[in-house]
């Protein structure tokens, strides 16, 4: 069994990497750039800035709080609705675990290359958030992109990380930004996460809505 599950994660990971690896090198590409010409990675997440009343849209801020979601693209999307009926010898929950780790996977490189691109002091713990956030919000995503499509769930996420650079205060994405991420009131932000992880460890019974002949 264990060899069969090796098989098929070397089989995803190769299919992952075919689906994401242009995408994944010009962002990975761009996201170093805004960080170095930013000078560090808490000034290009410091978020928005208020002007004459009116925010101004944190360009920096939002490519790279939405570039796990490019990355990802419809990949999570294909793999459960396009490639896990060939090898439906596993369990669902034992195939989304193994797509979970190649998402995480990908994130965590994304988000510990940002603190490895920055050449001064960053805040550890603002570190550490956006890591876990962007994380679980990748996971979300592919529960959205994987029910509805990809195309639906990063629409999803662009609307809700614009209505973040306004006056409204959005959990979990408000804080992203370096200049609303509060230790203190990261508690709410903590306790939304685990909301979403229990929505995410939910996904498996949602999958009976999904047509595995699209």
């Amino acid at each position: 069994m264990s060899h069969f599950l090796s098989l098929i994660l070397k089989r995803n990971t190769t299919l992952m990497w075919e689906n994401i690896r242009i995408r994944f090198f010009l962002i990975i590409i761009m996201d170093c750039l805004i960080i170095f010409r930013s000078g560090s990675l808490e000034i290009a997440l410091q978020g928005a800035t208020i002007t004459m009343s009116t925010p101004i849209l944190p360009i920096n801020w939002f490519f790279l709080v939405m570039s796990p979601f490019m990355v990802i693209g419809d990949y999570i999307e294909k793999a459960i609705k396009r490639d896990y009926p060939m090898v439906n010898t596993i369990s669902v929950e034992m195939y989304l675990l193994i797509v979970a780790m190649q998402v995480i996977g990908v994130t965590s490189f994304m988000t510990m290359l940002w603190g490895l691109t920055s050449f001064k002091n960053i805040n550890l713990l603002f570190l550490c958030y956006v890591y876990l956030a962007l994380n679980i919000l990748t996971l979300v995503y592919g529960v959205i992109s994987t029910l509805l499509g990809s195309v639906i769930g990063q629409l999803i996420f662009i609307s809700m990380l614009l209505l973040a650079t306004g006056d409204t205060y959005i959990p979990v994405l408000s804080s992203l930004m370096k200049i609303h991420f509060s230790e203190n009131g990261v508690y709410l932000d903590i306790v939304t996460l685990i909301l979403l992880v229990i929505v995410v460890l939910w996904s498996p019974y949602l999958l009976e809505k999904i047509d595995f002949n699209g």
